[in-house]
Parts: C-alpha cells; structure tokens; sequence
C-alpha cells in the first residue's frame, strides 16, 4: 500500500510540475525552462546524496540511469513543448499514456497485478485519453499538441522504467544519474539554440522556473521509490495519471471548461486510481 499511496503523491506532484511548467513555458520556450528547472533539481539532489552520503552500487546501475535521464528529460521537454502551445486540458492528459510501456514491461517480466488492478488500469488510462478530447480548438493547435505529447509519452514511459531499475541498485544514485544526464542533454540544447545571453534572459524570473525544478526532482524521487514497494505495473499507471491533476489546475486556475466527455474522463481516471490503490 506504501508504493502504490507514494505512487500517487507522485502523480500529484508531477502534475502540478507539468501545470507550473506549462504556463511558465508561455512567453519562454520550453528549452530553457528546461534548462534551468533541470539544473535546479541536479543541484538540490547532488546536496541530497552529499548528506546521506552512500558508496556507489557500481557500474550496473549506469545503463539505467542513462535511459531515465533521456526518456525523463526529452520526454518532458516534449511535453512543456505541447503545453506551450496547446491547451493543457486537451494535451496534457494524451501523456498518460506512457504508462502503457512500463505495464507492457512489467508484465512481461512477471507482474500479476489483481484483476481489480486491471481493470483501474484500463479505466485510468481511458479516462486520461477522454480527458483529452475537445472539439473546442483548432485543429492545427491539436495536431501539434498531441504530436507533442505521444512523443512524451512513449519517452516518459522508458524513462519510468528507467528510473525503477536504475533504483533496484540504489534510488538516490539513480536519480542523480539520470538528472545529471538530462541536465547534459537539455542545457547543451539550450545553449545549441538560443546562446548563453538569450538563455539568461529567457529564464528571468527566475523563481517559477526554479519551482518547476524542485517539483520535478521530488516527483522523481517519490516514484523512485514506489518502484522499489511495488509492481512495477501497477506503480507506473498510477504514476502516469499525472495529466489529471495538470487538467484540474487548468481548469481552476485558467478556466478552462471541460465538456462532458472530459468530465468522464477525469471521473474514470479517478475510479481507476480507487480501484489501484484498493485492489
């Protein structure tokens, strides 16, 4: 029950990361939001693993970390790319979806999750998918969202199954691994397109980008975690129902309406993390 409640907390805060994210990446390009909420979590995990200093699991734990640090960093990238540009409700919840690749995974590996996990997996996943249906907007603004987002969400997806593996080894090493990686990969983007003096002036203010960062780094680490309690199947789609809560901020905060269908949507998400959390 601890891994599939951390699972959730998880969620929780990614979606809330990925709603910060999105509305800081208006008016900035998601490269360097990137860049800098990225680094922020390196550093704050580097302070982390200094204080609770442990010896380092060995090179086994490398390839993993290497695969959660590229599918995590990319994949969000991507995903602050289509919140950029689209409506969050429409394209945030599409990322749910990344949950299929850990599950597929899991399963092949030996995963059994109860029949009442199956089916709160199918009714978390399908709820997501119909949270992101809206006839609403343009269907070019779609177009590009959901290209966005299903590249983020097969991206996440591997780099979930990263970070679970890389944390059999030792979570807080994985974790640094990856972040280090992604901090690699992104801020050498940043710099590649838009130069040291653009990119400091894409970042300012500082503050909300920097939030996203600590937000991003602790949902990591609750996941990290939860894959060490639990299945990985059933810890990934409770992970993965992320968009929710993104969609609910949205709709709070922006006043973005919802239509029916949305409303089920969200509505089955939420039955199915019941159904995970209680199977």
């Amino acid at each position: 029950m601890s891994g599939l409640l951390l699972a959730l907390g998880a969620s929780l805060v990614w979606g809330t990361a990925d709603f910060v994210g999105g509305l800081t990446s208006r008016g900035r390009t998601a490269t360097a939001v990137m860049a800098v909420s990225q680094t922020v979590g390196l550093i704050g995990l580097s302070v982390v693993l200094l204080v609770a200093w442990r010896a380092f699991p060995g090179v086994d734990i490398v390839p993993w970390s290497l695969l959660a640090g590229v599918g995590t960093g990319i994949g969000v990238l991507c995903l602050y790319q289509a919140l950029a540009i689209g409506p969050m409700s429409i394209v945030a919840p599409l990322t749910a979806l990344a949950g299929v690749v850990p599950v597929c995974i899991g399963i092949a590996g030996g995963d059994r999750p109860s029949w009442l996990q199956g089916v709160g997996m199918v009714a978390a996943v399908t709820g997501c998918f119909l949270a992101a249906r809206s006839p609403s907007h343009g269907v070019a603004i779609q177009r590009a969202g959901v290209l966005y987002a299903l590249g983020a969400a097969g991206l996440i997806g591997f780099g979930m199954v990263g970070i679970d593996r890389a944390s059999d080894h030792d979570v807080l090493w994985g974790l640094e691994l990856a972040r280090a990686t992604s901090v690699v990969l992104v801020v050498a983007l940043a710099l590649a397109v838009h130069g040291q003096r653009r990119l400091r002036s894409e970042v300012r203010p500082l503050k909300p980008v920097a939030t996203v960062g600590v937000l991003d780094v602790t949902a990591n680490g609750l996941f990290a975690w939860a894959s060490t309690l639990g299945l990985l199947s059933v810890v990934s789609v409770l992970g993965s129902v992320y968009p929710v809560m993104t969609v609910l901020l949205a709709r709070i905060v922006l006043k973005e309406r919802m239509t029916p269908t949305q409303g089920v949507g969200v509505v089955a998400a939420f039955g199915g993390i019941a159904l995970l959390v209680g199977g």
